[in-house]
C-alpha cells in the first residue's frame, strides 16, 4: 500500500494542537492514485477506504494534498496535480460520495502539501517551487501569496523548499502553520506564526524549529505530518 499523505482535520481542541476525526486515534491518508484511507495512529493499521481510486471523468494524475475539514466533512485534494492538462482540485463528500472540481489553482508548479485552517474557510498548499497559495471555501477562488520565503537569519526558506521538494504542513491549535520540508536524505521544520496572510504577501518570515540539514528518520522522504490533540506530530513517509 502506497499512503502517501497524513492530514489533520481544521478543528483545534486543546490549545496546541488539532483533532481528527476520531479524536485520539484516526488520521487521513491519500495514494497517488486517489485513494483516501484513515489510519490508526496507535497501531499503523490502514482502514476501509473512505474513498476509492475510481473516479469519473479525467483520470487521476499524481492525486496529492489531502485535507480534511471537519466543519463540513469534506475532503480537499488535488485529484489531478499542477501541470496536468486539466488541473483539478476537487472537493470530496463521503456524506453523498461525490466528487466535484474546484477552481483552478494559482500554483506555479506540482505541489504536495495541503490543510485547512481552524474555521474550515480555507486551503492552503505550497508547491514545489516555495510558492504558498490560499483557497478560499467560501468563495472558490486562489490567491497567490508569496514565493518568498525567509527564515530569522535572513536565508532563503523558498530554496530550502525547492532542493527537497517533500514535506508537508499542518495548523496547530493557535492558527500556527507548521511547514516541513524533506527529501530522501534530509528534512527540516518551520513555524509560520499567525495569522497566516490571505493575500498577497511579499516576503513571509518564519522560525527554524528543525535545521533542514537533519538526517530523515528512514532514508525516506517525509510526504505527510498531522497534529494529535496534545500536540504531537506525526509523520508519514513514502515507500516506508
Amino acid at each position: 500500500l502506497f499512503i502517501l499523505f497524513v492530514v489533520v482535520v481544521a478543528r483545534p481542541a486543546k490549545a496546541h494542537g488539532q483533532i481528527c476525526s476520531n479524536p485520539s486515534t484516526i488520521i487521513y491518508g491519500l495514494t497517488n492514485t486517489g485513494a483516501i484511507y484513515p489510519i490508526n495512529v496507535s497501531t499503523g493499521a490502514v482502514g476501509t477506504p473512505v474513498k476509492n481510486a475510481t473516479y469519473s471523468g479525467n483520470a487521476v494524475n499524481k492525486a496529492n494534498c489531502l485535507a480534511y475539514n471537519n466543519t463540513n466533512g469534506k475532503f480537499y485534494y488535488f485529484k489531478r496535480n499542477v501541470g496536468s492538462a486539466p488541473q483539478e482540485f476537487v472537493c470530496y463528500d463521503p456524506a453523498l460520495n461525490t466528487v466535484t472540481v474546484l477552481a483552478a489553482s494559482t500554483c506555479s508548479a506540482e505541489a504536495h502539501t495541503g490543510c485547512i485552517t481552524a474555521d474550515g474557510k480555507g486551503y492552503y498548499t505550497i508547491d514545489t517551487n516555495g510558492e504558498l497559495d490560499y483557497y478560499s471555501i467560501q468563495s472558490n477562488t486562489w490567491t497567490n501569496i508569496t514565493s518568498n520565503f525567509r527564515d530569522l537569519s535572513n536565508t532563503d526558506v523558498t530554496a530550502v523548499i525547492k532542493t527537497q521538494s517533500a514535506g508537508d504542513i499542518a495548523f496547530d491549535g493557535l492558527g500556527n502553520l507548521w511547514i516541513v520540508t524533506s527529501n530522501a536524505t534530509n528534512f527540516g521544520m518551520y513555524k509560520l506564526s499567525a495569522p497566516v496572510p490571505t493575500t498577497a504577501t511579499a516576503t513571509i518570515t518564519v522560525k527554524k524549529v528543525i535545521d533542514p540539514s537533519r538526517a530523515t528518520p528512514s532514508g525516506n522522504n517525509i510526504a505527510g505530518i498531522a497534529f494529535n490533540p496534545s500536540g504531537q506530530i506525526f509523520l508519514s513517509t513514502i515507500n516506508d
